[in-house]
């Protein structure tokens, strides 16, 4: 176990794997955020970066730090 920094809020946590970078509370919201963003995307394919923005109050830089990330692609 190692004591880490999360990169999102910065506050201080106990994490059992390497790869891990954010705390359990920014963690539980990256991926309901992911599953919001998946989801209008079943609904919506092809919508834009814009689209996927207004339709789900999702910040862009979150949108395209997923894309990135490569846990969401563009098609």
């Amino acid at each position: 176990m190692s004591i880490k920094n999360c990169k999102r809020c910065y506050k201080i946590f106990a994490s059992n794997r390497n790869e891990q970078t954010l705390c359990p509370q920014c963690n539980q919201k990256d991926s309901e955020e992911f599953t919001t963003i998946r989801n209008y995307l079943y609904k919506y394919p092809g919508a834009s970066l814009i689209d996927i923005v207004h339709g789900t109050g999702i910040s862009e830089v979150k949108v395209i730090r997923f894309i990135e990330e490569g846990r969401l692609s563009r098609s």
